[in-house]
């Protein structure tokens, strides 16, 4: 290594842990939830994570999101509290998260409540 040509570049590889901020779907009952989900995810590949993705931790919260988003709608809400959707969100977080040099370890619910969108207008 040359000094002031090569630059080093460091990757924590440890689980890390990712919390989003509270999102609203709509589930298969066409009941509103409000709900934020707790992902634990490792760097497996720390090249692909810092020089192949661009911004890979944005990246990877955004996935998160989606994922989970696009697999609670196919739920209804009772099925959603009791059985948890942990396995299949997280299998499919990891093939889309591949890219990203990371896997996911654990996902889960962080909070999960019914809401109801009320109008302000007076009609």
């Amino acid at each position: 290594k040359i000094p002031l040509l090569h630059e080093s570049l460091t990757c924590l590889v440890k689980p890390e842990t990712l919390e989003t901020k509270p999102f609203t779907v709509t589930t298969k009952d066409n009941q509103t939830v409000t709900m934020t989900l707790i992902g634990k995810y490792s760097v497996k590949d720390a090249r692909l994570w810092l020089l192949e993705a661009n911004d890979a931790a944005s990246n990877l919260y955004h996935h998160l999101l989606a994922t989970a988003s696009d697999y609670i709608t196919g739920y209804e809400l009772d099925k959603l509290k009791k059985e948890t959707a942990y396995t299949p969100i997280r299998k499919q977080l990891n093939k889309q998260v591949e890219y990203l040099g990371a896997e996911f370890e654990d996902v889960s619910y962080g909070s999960i409540c019914k809401t109801k969108p009320i109008s302000l207008i007076n009609h």
